[in-house]
This record gives structure tokens, sequence and C-alpha cells, in this order.
């Protein structure tokens, strides 16, 4: 039997502290392009891909969209 100690997808409480900012910021930075953005997993939910913050964060957190904002 196998178990599952770490979910693929990470909710902004956890990513915040990953990154060492509050989940307000996780939000506002996916939502501006700053980077990768969160994919709904409910109505109020949003999850990001453990993989590709790893790999994002990897290539020092480069902005994801150029554009700059909204």
């Amino acid at each position: 039997m196998s178990t599952q100690t770490e979910s693929v997808l990470m909710d902004s409480i956890e990513l915040a502290r990953l990154l060492g900012v509050v989940p307000s910021t996780v939000k506002r930075w996916s939502r501006n392009g700053v980077m990768p953005k969160g994919r709904r997993v409910g109505p109020r939910l949003l999850k990001w891909d453990r993989a590709e913050i790893q790999t994002w964060m990897d290539s020092d957190c480069p902005r994801v969209d150029e554009g700059g904002h909204e």
C-alpha cells in the first residue's frame, strides 16, 4: 500500500509560507503575472502545482506575464 505524504497541489497558505509572504500577496502576484497562476479547484479555492512552483523558484522567480499589469 502506498501513501502520499506530499500533495501535488498546494494552497495559498502553504505557498505563502514557502515564499515568506502572506496569502493575499500570493494571490495578487498570481493574478498580476508575477508568478504562475493558481488553478481553481472549487468556487473559491485556488491551488498551485508544486512542480511548477519549484521550477519557477529554481529559475530565480521570473515574471510569468511580462505585460506587467491587468
